[in-house]
This record gives C-alpha cells, sequence and structure tokens, in this order.
C-alpha cells in the first residue's frame, strides 16, 4: 500500500513525490484531503498539484483546504490550445 502508516509497518522510504492533475472538485473534497495526508510525510513527500477552475465552490475547496495544508508555491502555465493551469508545488505542513 502507498499510505505512509504501511510504508512505515513495511520498512518502506516515505514517498518522494506524489503527482496530482484534473482531481480537484468540490463534491469529492473530503476523500481528496484525506487521500493526500495519507500519501505525504509532512516537510518529505513534495506533492505537484495541477489545477484549473471549473467552479467557484472547486477553487473555494482548493484555497480553504488544500492550500492551508500544503506549503508551496504557485507556476502559472498557459498554452493557446490548453489555456491556463495553475501548478502548485509544495510539502504537506
Amino acid at each position: 500500500g502507498l499510505a505512509v502508516q504501511r510504508r512505515a509497518e513495511s520498512e518502506q522510504e516515505p514517498l518522494d513525490l506524489v503527482i496530482g492533475a484534473d482531481i480537484v472538485y468540490f463534491e469529492e473534497q473530503d476523500p481528496l484531503i484525506e487521500a493526500i495526508r495519507a500519501l505525504m510525510v509532512p516537510g518529505i513527500t513534495t506533492m505537484v498539484l495541477a489545477y484549473r477552475e471549473r467552479t467557484p465552490a472547486d477553487r473555494m475547496y482548493l484555497e480553504q483546504v488544500i492550500l492551508k495544508a500544503l506549503d508551496c508555491t504557485r507556476v502559472d502555465y498557459e498554452t493557446p490550445e490548453s489555456g491556463s493551469t495553475e501548478i502548485y508545488i509544495g510539502k504537506l505542513r
């Protein structure tokens, strides 16, 4: 299993990196933050999260729940074909 506790019990190192893209939806809020916390070790595991706003509700969830749990920086990426995407890179607080 990938969860921090299972990895520790089997004497595996914590994950170095967790990548998430197109995963922030307001209606899926609790399972998402629980999964992030289960996979990441504070100060060790880095998360790269690509986000594109769909609704004001998912923006609110990103800002009030996910980003408050991370110490991160934001990089904006944009192409004429695909539009803009926010990329957050950081570690769990």
